[in-house]
């Protein structure tokens, strides 16, 4: 579903995507090139009156049923500085533009939340319907840049890859893997958390250790290019008091080009026994080119649409990013044995009625109410109250209260 939004296609990206438009919204789509576009569709899902503007050369690659009005790519038939006004992660802000338009502002990243919930960088949402290891996030393309002989720059082609693992009843996530294969066939530093302890471990050489604060940098070819910086979130002002058993942190993914550089920021939040939840926030919309996996802006080829609640939501099974064993990704013993004990439940959870659902949304609401007095409300109000409670309610139903608490506690790292 989208707001009023500006969605730039370019380099044979947007094609085949279906584009759904609820309560009056508005879309302008820019078709670079005389390949972009292909077989893409524009729905007025709600009927509500919904419009559709097009430029450049590939408009007439659009299949409908919408129509398209043609624009010029000067023009803002939607308005002017939609991604700023709005501060919407809704906002498409990068689909493989040379020179992309830096949303930052307003994407408030990409999220593995409850049962999975999956938010990309450019804000679509859909629920994973797969269990196993699969690739949440890979950046690669981009060199970092390191002092080399005789004065001259060494480039180090960077390869950072985050896995995570789905399992057990409600195909919660587990686990989350960090790896470096950076100019590398293996993988060689590695952090590790399962929810077993919710604890962060690292491999820099052979062995697995604890940490909690560390900076764990990366070396390749007998130079430093890159770091993860691992710090505990702890203290914080307005810290929300439910959540006391919880175990937060964050990881900072550096690298070195023109000294040193934040890639992206990966907050976790994770309950000990049950399960964790996770948001990534990359420095630069400018660079979401350079990312692979179920938080991308592209290369989704399995969402399938639906009805969930009355409203139209996205499934996948996410083939495409399916991964192998956890040893073999890079990750410790200990983990790989905790994930795989974890109980096989179905793919699908069983919607709950009557007093159940009454309870379970009344914990949301609960949550939701925290959350807002712990962050910022006007930046929550653009998370769509209503899709938190119905993703929300039905984990809580299955999983208890500790989805919504995980849930609530990211809506607040922006």
């Amino acid at each position: 579903t989208a707001g009023h939004v500006e969605l730039q296609c370019a380099f044979n990206t947007c094609g085949n995507s279906v584009i759904s438009l609820s309560g009056s919204s508005c879309i302008h789509i820019k078709c670079e090139d005389s390949v972009s576009c292909g077989g893409m569709s524009v729905l007025d899902a709600d009927s509500s009156g919904s419009v559709c503007f097009c430029s450049g050369t590939g408009c007439g690659n659009l299949v409908g049923p919408l129509t398209c009005q043609p624009s010029l790519p000067t023009e803002n038939p939607c308005g002017a500085n939609i991604c700023k006004e709005d501060r919407s992660p809704r906002a498409f802000c990068d689909r493989g533009l040379r020179t992309p338009p830096d949303c930052s502002e307003c994407a408030s990243g990409g999220a593995v939340i409850g049962d999975p919930h999956i938010t990309t960088l450019d804000g679509r949402r859909y629920t994973m319907l797969q269990q196993g290891n699969f690739l949440l996030w890979g950046f690669s393309g981009l060199d970092a840049e390191v002092p080399g002989a005789h004065g001259q720059m060494k480039r180090i082609p960077l390869d950072f890859r985050i896995y995570t693992h789905y399992s057990g009843h409600a195909s919660f996530t587990k686990g989350i893997l960090l790896v470096d294969r950076s100019g590398a066939a293996a993988p060689r530093q590695a952090l590790e958390i399962t929810s077993s302890d919710c604890a962060w471990q690292t491999k820099s050489t052979d062995s697995w250790r604890g940490t909690e604060t560390e900076l764990l940098t990366l070396h390749a070819e007998g130079a430093s290019f890159g770091a993860f910086n691992v710090t505990a979130v702890k203290g914080q002002k307005n810290q929300r008091q439910d959540l006391e058993r919880m175990e937060r942190s964050e990881v900072q993914l550096l690298m070195r080009q023109n000294g040193w550089t934040r890639i992206a920021q990966l907050r976790v939040t994770c309950k000990p026994g049950h399960h964790l939840a996770a948001k990534l926030k990359m420095s630069s919309a400018a660079q979401n080119r350079f990312v692979t996996g179920e938080l991308a802006p592209s290369g989704h080829s399995t969402l399938v649409a639906g009805l969930k609640g009355g409203r139209l939501a996205f499934a996948a099974k996410d083939t495409e990013f399916a991964a192998d064993g956890w040893r073999d990704l890079g990750g410790s013993q200990e983990a790989a044995m905790y994930l795989a004990s974890g109980a096989e439940g179905s793919e699908f959870l069983l919607p709950c009625k009557g007093p159940e659902e009454t309870a379970a949304l009344a914990i949301c609401q609960k949550h939701w109410a925290l959350a807002k007095v712990a962050g910022d409300p006007s930046v929550l109000e653009v998370e769509q109250k209503a899709n938190f409670l119905a993703d929300y309610t039905l984990d809580v139903c299955a999983g208890g209260e500790t989805a919504a608490q995980l849930a609530a506690d990211l809506l607040t790292f922006q």
